[in-house]
């Protein structure tokens, strides 16, 4: 394979890049890690995989993930897997829920780095390296508790076994552990295929005769590897449907196999955006560095990287990834992760050729002053104590003494961010890139986590409810998410997360009405035609939400609208997440009963 000529502004790294990957590996594991266990699962996603994980470890059934007590189809188990086994191992689930992100993602920097070294040396993987670990969505990923950084992990793997028996020796062992890693990915989320796409500029190349030897029939194989992974999840669960009389695991098959996979990528019922949502909203922001030193190279180093087969390959899957998931009317920024590291590579490359342009570091400094700027101009407006922030941190029961503590960790960090934009405007932008990056993460995970936790959960309004209710009564919740569960001080009664509004308020009236010690926690959005609203208790805000307490006396004498039956569920968490306390049985409510 041949090598780049390294500028003179990074020829020092080939002589010391062992040393500099040790460093930048300690600096990556405190930036990843830092803040693990200060804080609880926050919304959207964290609390839903937390309560799955959880009702797994308690109810040992793991086959089937369940969330208050319900089946959970909307993605494969591996990452829930992942979760329980570390709160098993732990007892700790705000520890467990983030562990899976922060471990997977520092193997995808090492793999970025190891693949970038064995294809262009020491100098460009450390490069590559520093600039994934700058890359906004790469980092924010590797520290929240969603399965897309688990998927790029096993995606990445994926993308480095097609690499290296492609561009470095050809290795059948590696070739199929790519397969491998792509059905890990499938079982994880279904987009663990997406290194298939590098078979269309290896192909290229392959016709252009540049990769000798790299295509033969055994390739063939690869596919049956794949499969054979699928299966150690698809074969036991399909078996165990087959032979079940229950009709929600039948839903559940269809749902998890045809519904959340290829229907959600053809006829997407959320997240809708235009095509070039992507190119406009997501890949300006989040794909920083990598996207000023694509702007800021010149022609010639464009054209040294395209002479270079795996760069311009590594280069042509992330674009393909991206056009991918374009053609889905549902969009989220984070479905392009797995595009990230070969990006960060292409840049490790570029800018190893280029050297420090003026341009590349006037840019480094203005995206640098940017976020000092905005941390100082919040700082000092918590400050001042506007109206708006006053009210909203009362709506959450706290205190000025909380928003003074906000102001003043805002007006640090952006003071801090200034400083170093300051000293180091004349010093390698990556390095000074790196210390604006570890000046806001650290600060914002340890104490800024601590400072927000109150207010990124509903643990407010169900202590409210808790104070208001004997621990014996039981209490009903409708329209909410999985974090009320999990942060209640007992089970919670709820309908079901697939029953619709409408008929879960109908529900919820049957089901208080059978027992005078029952209570109703709702959202003020909530109709409940059922209900006299007057007499609902006010708990306060959360998740911008207002939520109200209703007792059995709330109930009107009679609802024409509710149903002759339905399900009922009830699951929960107790004392800070940590012991788990589910009722997983189903129960049926009629209007008789």
């Amino acid at each position: 394979m041949p090598r780049f000529e390294v500028h003179a502004d990074f020829q020092w790294m080939s002589v010391h890049s062992r040393a500099l990957f040790f460093a930048l590996f300690g600096i990556a594991a405190v930036l990843i890690f830092a803040g693990l266990g200060i804080r609880g699962p926050w919304p959207p996603d964290e609390p839903r995989f937390a309560q799955v994980a959880a009702e797994m470890v308690n109810s040992g059934k793991w086959l089937f993930p369940t969330r208050g007590g319900e089946y959970y189809p909307d993605k494969p188990p591996v990452f829930m897997w992942a979760i329980a086994i570390l709160y098993k191992l732990t007892g700790n689930l705000h520890l467990a829920v983030l562990l899976p992100s922060a471990l997977c993602s520092l193997l995808t920097w090492w793999v970025t780095y190891r693949l970038s070294r064995l294809l262009w040396g020491g100098a460009v993987a450390v490069i590559a390296a520093a600039v994934l670990l700058l890359m906004p969505q790469f980092l924010i990923q590797a520290k929240f508790a969603q399965i897309d950084a688990m998927v790029s992990c096993w995606i990445m793997l994926g993308v480095y076994g097609f690499m290296y028996h492609f561009f470095i020796r050809s290795s059948w062992r590696h070739y199929y552990f790519a397969w491998a890693m792509m059905g890990l990915g499938v079982i994880t989320k279904g987009v663990g295929f997406l290194p298939l796409f590098l078979l269309i500029p290896t192909g290229f190349f392959a016709f252009r005769g540049k990769l000798p030897g790299r295509w033969q029939w055994r390739a063939a194989l690869g596919p049956g590897v794949m499969l054979a992974v699928i299966a150690l999840w698809l074969v036991p669960m399909y078996w165990a449907v087959e032979h079940s009389n229950d009709p929600l695991l039948h839903t559940y098959r269809n749902n998890i196999l045809f519904k959340q996979t290829g229907e959600r990528y053809a006829n997407a019922w959320h997240h809708i955006e235009p095509w070039y949502y992507y190119i406009l909203k997501v890949i300006p922001v989040f794909w920083l560095p990598a996207l000023l030193v694509f702007f800021s190279v010149r022609k010639l180093d464009w054209r040294r990287l395209f002479h270079q087969p795996a760069a311009v390959s590594l280069l042509a899957w992330g674009v393909l990834v991206v056009a991918f998931f374009s053609i889905s009317p549902g969009k989220r920024g984070v479905y392009l992760l797995p595009a990230v590291p070969a990006m960060a590579m292409a840049a490790g490359v570029l800018l190893s050729t280029s050297g420090i342009t003026p341009r590349f570091r006037a840019m480094v400094l203005g995206v640098c002053v940017l976020p000092g700027l905005m941390a100082s101009l919040v700082g000092l407006l918590a400050l001042n104590h506007p109206a708006e922030l006053v009210t909203k941190v009362q709506d959450y029961q706290g205190n000025m003494a909380t928003l003074d503590a906000l102001g003043w960790l805002c007006l640090a960090v952006g003071g801090l961010v200034l400083l170093i934009v300051w000293f180091g405007r004349k010093a390698n932008p990556l390095v000074t890139l790196l210390a604006m990056v570890m000046a806001v993460i650290l600060p914002v995970c340890t104490f800024g986590y601590a400072l927000l936790q109150p207010f990124r959960t509903p643990v407010n309004v169900l202590q409210a409810a808790a104070e208001r209710v004997s621990e014996q009564a039981d209490i009903a919740i409708i329209d909410f998410r999985s974090q009320y569960l999990l942060y209640a001080d007992r089970p919670l009664v709820h309908f079901g997360f697939h029953t619709s509004s409408e008929q879960a308020q109908q529900l919820a009236w049957l089901w208080i009405s059978a027992e005078p010690e029952r209570w109703l926690m709702a959202p003020e959005s909530a109709a409940l035609p059922c209900f006299d609203l007057h007499k609902g208790i006010y708990l306060g805000v959360a998740h911008r939400q207002s939520w109200y307490l209703y007792s059995a006396a709330s109930a009107l004498p009679s609802c024409a609208s509710a149903p002759a039956k339905g399900n009922i569920y009830s699951a929960g968490q107790k004392s800070r997440g940590i012991n788990v306390s589910l009722r997983l049985p189903v129960h049926s409510l009629s209007q008789e009963s």
